[in-house]
């Protein structure tokens, strides 16, 4: 009898939008052997290692010899649909005894999941570019404005283009020119903008064309620029977009595949906004008749253009404005654009049907083509009869012969013999099976024009299956076309393969997929060019199966699809899928993966390369573990070379470096100096004790189990230094040179804190004032290195989305909970805005944001602003560029803190160019002073009592209300005063703080270590 129980997730029903883990225990007589999990009846993984429980074993003595009991898994979000999942756990044990329990798992959208994907691209492609300075190629930009909505946003993000080299020009197919000049007049001056009604273009350089409400990424033209350099034959450059809303945060990415013309004829996937090369085509006057009439531009250029000569960039480098119900709308002159352009190109077709989302294209064909339907057979009755009975009564198509393999070798008589009573031709092959050459022979026994080859448990389910691949693969351009194949429940089991760099080195498109819930771009219902498709149903016209040498026999059992249709890829054809064609395949959904290991070895003699390359029809935006196009797991840092050689001098540095505080930012400060100084390093990530969330994921790239060199810095306060040491394996430290990088708060070290010395060679702090209360305590070197400050011009999120209001002047204070609230005196700012200004002043307001809160700390809050609705509390926790979007959609930062050891989020304020009102004292005044902040005065008082690390024989600093609150309004009133300071700071970080400058002081230091202990 097999006991279990679920220790998390608890629940009945749970919703989540992030990864999770599932635990618990389960108990046999015989021990569990293993537990399948399943994932809406698909078979997902199988856990078979166990960790001790003894708190179990206590609870059930009968089961003394089942200590290793307890299981926990992660279960990735990405894995699991839309909306309401089943995830079936299947205990088995070693007498095969099973029990089976479930989970309902409602996936939930978090409207930030893709939004802090972008973030990540748009820093990762910032540090790409920021040393790219090239701007002697010209690039126009029209801006069509005939819809004026959203115009001043698209203005903007021209006018904020990190590359110079650009002309703007209006342009407008409506009698509304006045309203433009009122719309931009002041924002812009006219010296760089025209206002035209006819479109002509006839200079050298780059064009691209946007429309009104259409924005730029900061860097999207210097990076188009950077992906043209030495690429004079590319006619047309194009990237992926999004969609913004109004409150800043982006959504519904479109990650496109690189040039894909049958996909493109199927949906403009491609947009509006691409990069034309006038140098190579003559653009000459535009044609602006139709709305989309940048489509028609599109397909114009494609035609007078080679493949090869179309660049695809994946990143989001442009976004247009979220309306609903509008993102996959077609216009209804789609189809006339296109009719045109199939004309224009001498290309046969009967008619375009348009469902308002995709164009189907029935290309023209001739019944009078053959085809033979070559099926390996074993014989199975309960497969031939329903294929053979579907395809007589569902198939309109009629000129067509179906010849069998018996591959059975007697296995399925009655099956043989229902087939040879249907009058088909039965070919016995009595041999060992291998699909390729089963195949072969058929080949050799048929004379159709088109070769199709069908699995045997294969069920036709719409009658224009067999003619729409006819349509498709008589087309002289194409190679394999395969179609939309289904489990029985309707789940998609093949909707064309895509290549990956792991595994067998392809998967399925969207495989598992349930068609009745969300599915990215509606890719199952659009014809569209892909690397292969699966050989269970595969048609080819009969010269080309010829021309590659048809299947390879040395791949008897799987690969030999994947391998023709590379192989027709590498003639030059198209592969193509089709959802036109729908079957059901009668495979198990729930089956576990079997391998067959000698055919994917030799696959990957043939072809890694390429899977390595990547797909060029899947974007790498895109996992490679996941088959329905979930996001890939981003990783903000590419390691470079010296980053992972061992055999060089480098760094383990040990902390915090995921917490979403002030202690991991620090730590992350620490990776990027050494980053940016081409350090080499590993990171040991430690989270024991530390109660904030794990949820950075910026460094993962370098987290590493074991040290890799022989110089720890351990970025971990004096307190626990003692306790993580103890807790990490003695190998981590023993004959390491260990720089411990502390900070503390007051004048004076903490004597209980002096043990923590024996366990660190010297000492890095990140100010003077606190090298100057540690060095009186030790003999041991104390450096100092400033936390290093990066800010990156990345698309913020505004006050909408904070719901805060946009006209007023916004001052800012925050604090986290974990923090001693006496030191950070919060109350301190709300005492000094209140003395500032009034309870129902409408031109300013404080905004608290409060980290990891509580109820009594809320309580107390909401008493201390009392009746003033102009301060505003938000207490949601918040992602680290949520926390820069708030530090930027707001005017100025206070802090009234009695003491700091550095004061980390004063000098990202200043990094972003907000005015920081803040305590004249403590470890802020290595980067604030009275040039380019507003320093405030304060009073050295003893502390009344002991507050937690802080004894009461300490001081620290009482700021002047009074003098905090004369500042505010100074700032607010005087603009000059503002502008300033805001410049002053901002310059100040860059110049001092960035993590080239910090990167320098450490390199240095470490130089010497190095000398030191060679």
């Amino acid at each position: 009898m097999i006991k279990y129980y679920i220790d998390s997730p608890s629940q009945e029903l749970i919703e989540k939008d992030k990864d999770f883990t599932i635990s618990g225990w389960a108990l046999s007589l015989s021990k569990i052997k293993f537990i399948n999990i399943y994932i809406n009846d698909v078979f997902h993984k199988e856990i078979n290692e166990f960790h001790d429980r003894l708190d179990v074993v206590n609870a059930f003595p009968l089961y003394n010899d089942c200590l290793s009991c307890g299981f926990s898994f992660e279960l990735y979000i990405k894995f699991l649909d839309w909306g309401e999942n089943n995830i079936k756990l299947e205990f088995i044990d070693f007498d095969n005894n099973i029990e089976i329990t479930y989970k309902k798992i409602v996936r939930t959208k978090s409207n930030l999941e893709y939004h802090n994907y972008y973030i990540a691209s748009i820093e990762k492609q910032y540090r790409m570019l920021e040393k790219y300075l090239l701007n002697n190629i010209p690039v126009e930009i029209y801006v069509d404005c005939t819809e004026t909505n959203g115009l001043l946003n698209t203005l903007n993000s021209l006018k904020n283009q990190s590359y110079l080299n650009i002309t703007y020009k209006l342009f407008t197919k409506s009698n509304n020119i006045s309203e433009i000049k009122k719309i931009i007049e002041s924002e812009y001056s006219f010296d760089k903008l025209f206002i035209e009604e006819l479109l002509i273009i006839r200079e050298i350089g780059y064009v691209t064309f946007l429309k009104a409400s259409e924005i730029l990424e900061y860097n999207s033209i210097k990076r188009f620029i950077k992906e043209l350099e030495h690429k004079e034959e590319v006619s047309l450059c194009y990237s992926d977009s999004d969609y913004y809303l109004s409150n800043g945060i982006h959504l519904a990415p479109n990650f496109k595949p690189d040039y894909s013309y049958n996909y493109l004829l199927s949906k403009n996937y491609i947009g509006g906004v691409y990069l034309i090369n006038k140098n190579n085509y003559n653009l000459g006057l535009i044609d602006l008749t139709y709305n989309d009439w940048r489509y028609k531009l599109l397909l114009d250029i494609i035609s007078n253009s080679e493949d090869k000569n179309i660049l695809h960039i994946s990143d989001v480098l442009w976004s247009e404005s979220y309306t609903e119900g509008e993102l996959c709308a077609n216009s209804p002159e789609i189809v006339d654009i296109i009719e045109e352009h199939l004309l224009n190109t001498g290309l046969n077709f009967d008619k375009i049907v348009n469902d308002n989302e995709f164009n189907d294209i029935k290309w023209s064909y001739s019944n009078k083509i053959k085809v033979s339907i070559i099926i390996p057979t074993t014989g199975n009755i309960s497969l031939v009869k329903p294929l053979i009975d579907s395809i007589f009564e569902k198939t309109i198509y009629n000129n067509f012969e179906i010849i069998f393999l018996d591959n059975g070798r007697g296995k399925h008589p009655d099956g043989i013999k229902f087939l040879k009573d249907k009058g088909l031709k039965v070919i016995e092959v009595n041999e060992v099976f291998n699909w390729s050459r089963l195949n072969n022979i058929g080949v050799q026994n048929s004379d159709g024009e088109l070769l199709l080859f069908l699995n045997d448990d294969m069920e036709v389910i719409d009658e224009l299956w067999l003619e729409e691949l006819v349509r498709q693969a008589v087309r002289p351009t194409i190679g394999a076309v395969g179609g939309l194949l289904l489990y029985p429940d309707k789940r998609i089991q093949h909707a064309g393969v895509f290549l990956v760099d792991h595994g067998g080195g392809a998967r399925h498109w969207l495989h598992f997929a349930n068609q009745e819930k969300e599915i990215y771009q509606n890719l199952h219902k659009t014809v569209r060019e892909v690397s292969a498709n699966t050989g269970a149903c595969l048609m080819i016209r009969r010269e080309v199966y010829s021309e590659v040498g048809g299947f390879d026999e040395n791949l008897p059992i799987v690969g030999n699809d994947i391998d023709i249709c590379l192989k027709i890829l590498q003639k030059g054809y198209k592969n193509i899928w089709t959802p036109k064609c729908s079957l059901i395949h009668h495979e198990s959904i729930s089956r576990k993966k079997i391998t067959f290991t000698d055919d994917e070895k030799e696959m990957w003699n043939r072809w890694g390369d390429l899977y390595m390359k990547g797909d060029s029809f899947y974007n790498s935006n895109l996992s490679l573990n996941n088959s329905k196009c979930e996001l890939a797991d981003y990783q903000q840092i590419e390691l470079k070379k010296e980053m992972i050689d061992e055999s060089l001098n480098g760094i383990n540095l040990i902390g915090y470096i995921k917490a979403q505080m002030g202690v991991g930012e620090g730590a992350r400060g620490v990776a990027r100096a050494l980053y940016t100084g081409n350090v080499p390093f590993c990171i040991i990530n430690y989270e024991k004790g530390n109660p904030s969330s794990m949820g950075d994921n910026t460094w993962n790239k370098l987290i590493v189990d074991e040290p890799k060199f022989d110089i720890n810095i351990l970025h971990i306060n004096a307190d626990l230094t003692p306790t993580v040491v103890n807790d990490l394996p003695e190998n981590y430290f023993k004959n390491k040179y260990t720089i411990g990088f502390w900070a503390w708060e007051l004048p004076d070290f903490p004597d209980d804190w002096k043990s923590s010395f024996s366990y660190v060679n010297e000492i890095w702090v990140p100010s003077v004032f606190v090298k100057e209360a540690v060095e009186k305590k030790t003999s041991l070197p104390v450096y100092v290195m400033p936390h290093p400050i990066e800010k990156v011009n990345t698309p913020y999120l505004n006050r909408k989305y904070f719901k805060l209001p946009e006209d007023r002047f916004l001052f800012l204070m925050m604090y986290d909970i974990h923090s001693i609230q006496e030191r950070k005196n919060p109350k301190g700012s709300i005492k000094a805005f209140k003395k500032a200004f009034n309870f129902n002043d409408n031109s300013v307001g404080l905004v608290i944001k409060v980290n990891n809160s509580n109820e009594d700390e809320l309580n107390q809050l909401k008493q201390e602003i009392g009746e003033y609705n102009n301060i505003y509390l938000l207490d949601k926790n918040m992602s680290r560029h949520e926390v820069d979007s708030l530090i930027k959609s707001c005017d100025s930062f206070v802090s009234l803190h009695r003491s700091e050891g550095f004061g980390l989020v004063l000098a990202e304020a200043m990094a972003l160019g907000k005015p920081v009102i803040s305590t004249n004292w403590s470890g802020n005044i290595d980067f604030m002073n009275i040039n380019n902040s507003i320093c405030i005065e304060y009073e050295l008082k003893k502390l009344e009592k002991d507050y937690g690390p802080y004894k009461s024989y300490q001081h620290w600093a009482e700021p002047s209300i009074e003098h905090a609150s004369q500042m505010m309004i100074k700032l607010v009133k005087e603009g000059d005063l503002y502008q300033n300071i805001s410049e002053k700071c901002q310059k100040y970080v860059i110049d001092n703080l960035s993590p080239l400058v910090i990167s320098k002081i450490m390199i240095d230091r470490i130089n010497e270590i190095k000398e030191l202990i060679n």
